[in-house]
C-alpha cells in the first residue's frame, strides 16, 4: 500500500495539469468575486470564493478523467494487478491521491483566499469558530464532489466518458440549483451545500449536511470498489 501511495502521490505531483488547474481555480474563484458586490471583510472575502466553488466543480471532472480514466487506457491499474497488488488496495491509494488531488485545486485556494483576506481586512467580521466551521464544511463538502468522479471513473473505466457524463450531470446540477426547487435540492448536492454555507443559510442541517455528504463519499468510494472488483480487465 504505502509503495502505490508513493506511486500515485509522485504522478500526481509531477502532472503540470494539476498545477494549472489549481492556478485556473484562485485566479477564476476571484474574478468571479469581482462580479458581484466587492467584499468589506475577510469573511465576507472566503464567503464570495466559497459561493463561486460548485462552478469550479468542472476542473475536478477534468482532473479526474486525466488522473482516473487515462490510467484504464494506459493499462497502468492493469500493470498494478499484474504485479501482484490487490484490486482493493489499488482503489485505496488511487481514491486517496484523487481526493488529495480535489483539495490541492480547490481547498488550497480557499485557504489563500482567506489569508489574504485577514491581511487586507484584519480578523473584523472574521469570528475564528465560524471560519473554521466554513472550511471543514467546505474541505468535506469538495470531498464529497469528488466521490462522484470517482465512481463514474470505475465505472466506465475510458478517459472520454469519464469526462463526458460527468460534465453533463454537472450542467443538470447547475440547472436544478437555479429551479424553483433550489433551495431544498441545494442542500443534497454538494455543489448546492457550498452556496447554502456561503448565503449562511444552513443553521440547523449542518448534521444532515455531513450525514448526507459521507453517504456521497462512501457511496462513491463503496460503488467504486464494486466497479473495479467485478471488471473484466483486459
Amino acid at each position: 500500500m504505502s509503495d502505490l501511495l508513493k506511486a500515485e502521490f509522485y504522478k500526481m505531483f509531477r502532472t503540470k495539469m494539476l498545477w494549472g488547474l489549481l492556478a485556473f481555480a484562485a485566479v477564476m474563484g476571484n474574478l468571479m468575486i469581482l462580479d458581484g458586490n466587492l467584499p468589506g471583510t475577510a469573511r465576507e472575502f472566503l464567503d464570495a470564493f466559497v459561493y463561486n466553488m460548485p462552478l469550479l466543480y468542472f476542473l475536478l471532472i477534468i482532473f479526474g478523467a486525466m488522473f482516473i480514466g487515462t490510467e484504464f487506457d494506459n493499462r497502468t491499474l492493469q500493470s498494478y494487478l499484474t504485479a501482484g497488488h490487490k484490486r482493493g488496495t489499488v482503489l485505496a491509494a488511487k481514491s486517496i491521491s484523487y481526493f488529495a488531488a480535489c483539495l490541492v485545486i480547490l481547498f488550497i485556494p480557499l485557504f489563500g483566499d482567506l489569508l489574504l483576506g485577514i491581511a487586507v481586512w484584519g480578523n473584523n467580521g472574521n469570528g475564528s469558530a465560524g471560519t473554521a466551521r466554513t472550511m471543514f464544511l467546505a474541505l468535506y463538502m469538495i470531498l464529497a464532489m469528488g466521490s462522484l468522479i470517482l465512481l463514474l471513473g470505475f465505472a466506465f473505466q475510458d478517459t472520454g466518458k469519464t469526462l463526458t457524463v460527468p460534465l453533463i450531470l454537472y450542467f443538470l446540477m447547475i440547472f436544478f440549483m437555479n429551479g424553483d426547487s433550489a433551495q431544498i435540492i441545494a442542500r443534497y448536492l454538494p455543489m448546492g451545500q457550498l452556496r447554502l454555507l456561503a448565503l449562511h443559510q444552513m443553521e440547523g442541517i449542518y448534521v444532515q449536511t455531513l450525514v448526507t455528504d459521507s453517504l456521497w463519499i462512501a457511496g462513491g468510494c463503496i460503488g467504486a470498489y464494486g466497479f473495479f472488483v467485478h471488471s473484466d480487465l483486459k
